[in-house]
């Protein structure tokens, strides 16, 4: 009987540390990748759109909802671990307990001496803006707190009494976290502004899609196809409305592409990034209907190659 006792308690203690191990570093990356967010939205670069925007809204959202569901079973596992170290269920000087604490320690120490090269590194560089310097030291603080703490529990002599430190860190860390939740709902679009996004976003990639379409046949044919329904075997329609997009013939070489947008992304970019990425320009779009004029390349009359012929 008390071999599976014991057998119990140390699959207990086993189960309960590991937890306690993956829910604070799944915390841990998720306060740091909303934290990231926040920096990039206030001290980030304007002049980007969709896949090249340094804040990005995916991001947040799941660093909302990983620290909504991941801090209170952090929370939750850490006091319960604790509770039976107060009641002699647990050990904590046991073998379990002592290594995940080590590994824990390790980690953050390694993440500690990154962060402090990275300061040194980027400043070398000359990379020593607000930005870089917040996203470092965001890091350097997270990764600060959970040694500083771990080393003192490694240290810790008696559960039989509560610990003010550990009563600050639990109320340090529901705070933080409802802090960095409530301001990242403030800059977060709502469910029905992400929708619209997410389709602007189908529709600038169908765009392309066409205008891939359309310049391969013009490649081959040597003229442009009179309508969609002859390029391609899949049919693009609009996302929600399920509506065909727009193809005008303009000239011999030159049409126009269009579609109904539902936001206005025209001011997410300069004149000099719509340049650069002129081919995909429908991603830089207004509200509303909008039609795009492209110009096909000419096409490449490829001579072969003489053949020459193998030395054996």
């Amino acid at each position: 009987m008390a071999t599976n006792t014991a057998k119990h308690s140390g699959a207990l203690d086993a189960f309960l540390n590991l937890l306690s191990l993956v829910t604070l570093g799944w915390l841990a990356f998720a306060i740091g990748m909303i934290c990231f967010q926040i920096i990039d939205k206030y001290l980030g670069p304007d002049n980007v759109v969709y896949y090249l925007n340094n804040f990005s809204q995916d991001r947040l959202k799941f660093g909302i909802a990983s620290a909504l569901i991941i801090a209170p079973i952090f929370l939750f596992v850490s006091a319960f671990l604790h509770k039976q170290y107060k009641q002699n269920k647990l050990n904590p000087a046991s073998g379990i307990h002592t290594w995940l604490t080590y590994l824990m320690l390790f980690i953050a120490a390694i993440f500690i001496a990154g962060s402090l090269i990275n300061i040194i590194f980027r400043f070398l560089n000359g990379d020593y803006t607000a930005r870089s310097i917040l996203r470092v030291l965001v890091v350097l603080l997270i990764a600060a707190s959970i040694f500083g703490y771990y080393f003192y529990d490694l240290r810790r002599k008696s559960y039989l009494t509560k610990s003010r430190l550990s009563i600050v860190a639990f109320v340090g860390v529901i705070l933080l976290v409802l802090i960095l939740v409530i301001w990242g709902f403030v800059l977060v679009d709502s469910p029905a502004q992400s929708r619209a996004v997410n389709s602007d976003q189908q529709r600038a990639n169908d765009l392309t899609q066409l205008n891939f379409l359309i310049s391969s046949y013009y490649q081959v044919n040597g003229q442009l196809p009179p309508d969609l329904s002859v390029i391609g075997g899949q049919t693009y329609t609009d996302p929600v409305s399920g509506a065909p997009y727009g193809y005008n013939l303009v000239g011999d070489d030159t049409y126009e592409l269009c579609a109904e947008f539902a936001t206005d992304t025209s001011a997410s970019v300069g004149q000099s990034i719509k340049d650069i990425y002129a081919i995909g320009i429908w991603y830089y779009h207004q509200a509303g209907y909008q039609c795009f004029q492209q110009k096909v390349a000419p096409t490449v009359n490829v001579k072969t190659a003489p053949t020459v012929p193998m030395v054996q």
